[in-house]
């Protein structure tokens, strides 16, 4: 063995003080001692830092696991130097491992090296819900209970001298000596025979449920984070009660079931190019010929799942135009004639006829649809995405009017206005103030509807209180506060009903259609009535939620209900829709 080299490695081991065997000997125990820091560093096991009045020493040089196992590596690899061939030729495995495994400890530490790290992360042991749960119409509209699978009632509309139903009044002023009047079989002294007007009507009882399941490996591996069976209890019961709260505002039945049955087909459907404008997107390449359908909208969220074109009337007939063929940047309005009882239009245009090519391009308020080219087809033209539907989707054949269906309903509604216009910005409030009147309607029906609620979106609100900040004029006054400083904005929280003398509070409904108003009663001004509520919802089985058995490994649940939605008196309540907003 040579022993030329000096090397500090060699003095370590003492190699020039001992034979051959006793070499052999040191270099086995240097392997024994390399494997088992290795196993130490692995599990973590290595000198724990000082602590005491030896902290500050352990700090200037702190201890590192990796740090040790690269200088035990350098020191094997050392020994290429100071031993010798034969001794080095039993070690050549070794030296070559520890090279490797060193090139592996200079490399930079990350997530991914050396592991990947079984890294720690914080969980928050709840799941969180950011849910909107209102349902103001449910919450307000009384319930009452029914049997069988309709509800049938019989009114008295009006009679002579009311000025209500179409009668005419009746003069009473007589002469007791000569009168003589035939009604009936005989002819006799007495006034004149009064008249009335009388209606019947009834209700169609819809079922309704909604189910969920929860797996048996979902419910136990999601324990340390909560009851995944109450989770979905919760969300099943609210997803329940919020489909209700929709059919409560704009559902709409079939007229089959006595309801108000489909919207009606849009007709004189045209488009019209023009350049686009500021926030619109126009046609990047030439359309030779585009082509379009129209759908008038119930309110409810068509392209939904499980029902994709819910809530459209059938398509309109198709409209083509070739005006984009030969040029680029322009948009496409399409237009049609005003729908009853429509909420909204959608549009859908393609490049080819057929409504298998067609696709969702836009939606508004009122009938005129601006379509911006921000697809992927032809120019821009959508490619992908919801379609028109082949029949009408609007009435469902298990569900009921809603109130703003009903007000908008201009053979049902006390009041209707399609205004397709903005709100006046000059007299704000007009509109309602001009369909409050109406409803009180003296001398012409003389109802003297007063409602009680009008319920709107956001921007109309917003609109109109930006309309009073901005009328000239000392409509308005500010006051401030000394103590607690002022608050900067304006909100409109009613008006002053110029019929009935009371204020008229408005709320925000979360799901009100855009464009939409709705004025609704919930009493009547005839104490004697026996009409308790105007609308009322029916019960013939109250919601209920059913566990089923478990026949598999999940826990089935399902919602179930059986009513339907009265009108007792909807000519007291009313609709102004089409708002530009």
């Amino acid at each position: 063995m040579s022993t030329s080299a000096t090397a500090p490695l060699n003095e370590w081991l003492g190699l020039d003080q001992v034979d051959g065997a006793e070499k052999a000997q040191r270099v086995e125990a240097l392997k024994s001692a390399w494997q088992g820091t290795m196993e130490k560093t692995l599990r973590g096991a290595g000198p724990k830092p000082a602590a005491g009045k030896y902290a500050s020493i352990a700090q200037t040089r702190p201890y590192s696991p990796e740090q040790a196992q690269h200088s035990e590596l350098a020191k094997i690899v050392d020994l290429e130097k100071t031993l010798g061939a034969d001794t080095l030729a039993s070690m050549a495995d070794t030296i070559a491992r520890a090279k490797v495994q060193m090139a592996d400890l200079e490399k930079a530490w990350s997530f991914s090296n050396p592991s990947p790290l079984p890294l720690p992360y914080d969980l928050l042991p709840v799941i969180q819900s950011l849910v909107n749960r209102k349902t103001p119409l449910y919450d307000r509209i009384p319930t009452g209970q029914a049997n069988g699978i309709s509800h049938h009632y019989f009114q008295l509309t009006g009679y002579s001298n009311t000025g209500m139903a179409g009668l005419s009044d009746v003069f009473s002023g007589i002469s007791s000596d000569s009168v003589s009047t035939s009604f009936g079989p005989v002819n006799l002294r007495r006034g004149p025979q009064i008249g009335y007007a009388t209606d019947s009507n009834s209700v169609t009882m819809t079922e309704h449920s909604l189910s969920d399941a929860v797996g048996f490996g979902v419910q136990y591996a999601m324990s340390p984070l909560g009851d995944a069976r109450l989770l979905s209890h919760t969300a099943l019961t609210w997803a329940s009660l919020l489909d209700a709260e929709k059919s409560h505002l704009f559902g709409r039945g079939t007229a089959a079931n006595g309801f108000s049955g489909a919207l009606a087909v849009p007709t004189n459907v045209a488009i019209a190019v023009s350049a686009a404008g500021a926030g619109q997107t126009g046609n990047t390449a030439d359309i030779a010929t585009l082509y379009a359908y129209v759908c008038a909208w119930d309110g409810r969220s068509f392209g939904s799942s499980g029902a994709a074109t819910v809530g459209l009337s059938a398509p309109s007939a198709v409209v083509s135009s070739t005006a984009l063929a030969a040029v680029t940047g322009d948009v496409a309005t399409i237009t049609c004639n005003p729908v009853p009882g429509a909420l909204g239009y959608v549009a859908f245009v393609g490049t080819a006829t057929g409504i298998a090519s067609a696709f969702f391009a836009g939606s508004s308020a009122y009938p005129s649809i601006v379509v911006n080219f921000t697809g992927t087809g032809t120019g821009g033209c959508p490619a992908s995405g919801v379609q028109p539907p082949a029949a009408d989707t609007s009435a469902q054949t298990y569900d009921y009017d809603g109130v703003l269906t009903v007000a908008a309903n201009p053979s049902l509604s006390g009041y209707t206005n399609a205004l397709n216009a903005a709100l006046s910005t000059t007299s704000p409030g007009s509109e309602i103030e001009t369909a409050l009147v109406s409803l009180y309607g003296q001398g012409t029906t003389n109802r003297f509807a007063d409602p009680d609620v009008a319920y709107m979106t956001t921007s109309i609100r917003r609109a109109l209180g930006d309309a009073l900040v901005n009328t000239s004029g000392p409509n308005y006054r500010l006051q401030i506060d000394r103590q607690n400083g002022m608050t900067i904005g304006t909100i409109v929280t009613g008006i002053l009903n110029p019929a009935s003398g009371r204020v008229l509070p408005f709320e925000v409904h979360p799901y009100m259609p855009a464009g939409s108003i709705l004025l609704q009663s919930f009493h009547l001004p005839m104490p004697d009535s026996r009409v308790p509520n105007p609308v009322e919802f029916l019960n013939v089985q109250p919601f209920m939620l059913i566990d089923w058995t478990n026949i598999q490994f999940s826990y089935d649940a399902s919602t179930y209900w059986f009513a339907g939605l009265c009108h007792y008196a909807p000519a007291w309540s009313g609709s102004i829709t089409a708002i530009h907003d």
